[in-house]
């Protein structure tokens, strides 16, 4: 191969990497403007984002983005809706059960910490199930190709 050919594999290997890269980021930008819903919703109220590790009964254990683990509490009168990769508000979520949130969901969790800050007893539930994610992640990766 020539130089510019090395050139050309070198851009096209950064380009499939970045584009990896910001598809993995999209759900934390999306989260952004749903987390201030959430807020407006649940006024006082606390937020935390991450993914689920393990689910037992009412009792979610969150693995967030930043920081401990975090244990959910559902309550009956906790809000769970589930939403689509990319959408950037509420409008278009659409109401799901406990039993519907599966490990390894994102989630976006509003409600009321406990004073050691390590539960949280939500009052809304905002859902990106995992396999929403990874087939927008393979859309993506295909459309690069």
């Amino acid at each position: 191969m020539d130089g510019n050919g090395n050139r050309h594999w070198i851009l096209w290997v950064l380009l499939c990497l970045a584009s990896a890269f910001l598809m993995t980021l999209a759900p934390f930008g999306y989260a952004l403007p749903l987390a201030s819903q959430v807020s407006q919703q649940n006024s006082g109220a606390n937020r935390r984002i991450g993914v689920v590790k393990a689910i037992s009964g009412m009792t979610i254990t969150l693995t967030p983005d930043a920081g401990a683990e975090v244990t959910i509490t559902v309550l009956p009168a906790t809000r769970i809706v589930r939403i689509a990769p990319g959408e950037k508000d509420l409008k278009n979520s659409a109401p799901i059960q406990l039993q519907d949130i599966q490990i390894g969901d994102r989630v976006l969790v509003g409600g009321k910490p406990s004073e050691d800050n390590q539960s949280l007893e939500a009052s809304s539930i905002v859902v990106m199930k995992h396999s929403d994610l990874e087939a927008r992640h393979a859309q993506g990766l295909q459309d690069w190709q």
